[in-house]
């Protein structure tokens, strides 16, 4: 990873504030930058999987049924190695 850094001004909406607050306390986050930082790389993450064709599940504890989870964004395919 780069030394460079780049700051970066957004507008969000009080409810998406109070959201990133609440995952920095339950994250144990020292800041709402580390919120959004892990926040980021866990969606790179998850956009990389979804774009090689991975599928994600969800199985409560103590039931063994997996419901496949439906993601709201759009990935292009991953390009063939």
């Amino acid at each position: 990873m780069s030394d460079e850094s780049e700051r970066l001004n957004i507008v969000l909406p009080k409810r998406t504030v109070l959201r990133i607050e609440k995952l920095k306390e339950q994250t144990l986050a020292a800041s709402r930058t580390e919120v959004i930082r892990s926040a980021l790389l866990a969606y790179g993450a998850l956009v990389e999987n979804v774009a090689q064709g991975n599928q994600f599940y969800v199985c409560k504890p103590g039931d063994d049924r997996y419901t496949p989870v439906n993601f709201v964004f759009d990935v292009a395919p991953a390009a063939a190695a």
